[in-house]
């Protein structure tokens, strides 16, 4: 009796083993398929943005070579042309690109960290001391726009009310 219950218990293992294997697999597929899904919309939504910029900058080359300063029209132009390539490429690429050109920058980075250490630290204190600027201006200009929001629609509230001279 024991001789059975010990064959039993690898094959009960083994079927454990393989259930187990078999659910983390389905795990993983839904995990690659949620990033994947979570890519394309981040990149949908970042080319749009990366346009708007394009358009930007366009506008403020057209203004510069008005203003008769055409080297710097020019160099702002090419930023522009760089922002629209971008913009087209996030529309255009797959999935498996988009991922690709990330682990290519990434790789690159630390390469060039690894270079140039002296600029790769000046370079994160410079982002770190520009963070919580831009973090304080986001925050400003949402206040400023949250307070013209509220006293706009105070004022037609108070416009709107019987009684009330307008």
């Amino acid at each position: 009796m024991a001789t059975t219950e010990h064959t039993d218990t690898p094959s009960s293992v083994q079927q454990l083993q393989d259930a187990g294997k078999a659910v983390v697999g389905a795990a993983g597929t839904v995990a690659v398929d949620r990033v994947r899904a979570e890519v394309d919309a981040r990149s949908s939504r970042a080319a749009v943005e990366v346009k708007a910029f394009a358009s930007a900058i366009h506008a403020s080359a057209s203004s510069l070579r008005e203003q008769g300063h055409r080297s710097e029209a020019d160099m702002v132009e090419q930023l522009a042309g760089r922002a629209d390539r971008l913009a087209a490429h996030l529309v255009t690429a797959s999935t498996d690109d988009l991922i690709g050109d990330a682990r290519r920058l990434s790789q690159e980075a630390v390469a060039f960290a690894r270079r140039e250490p002296a600029l790769a630290v000046a370079g994160a204190f410079t982002v770190g001391l520009l963070i919580p600027k831009m973090l304080d201006l986001i925050a400003t200009k949402r206040a400023v726009r949250l307070a013209g929001w509220a006293a706009s629609s105070f004022t037609s509230e108070t416009r709107e009310s019987p009684g009330r001279p307008a």
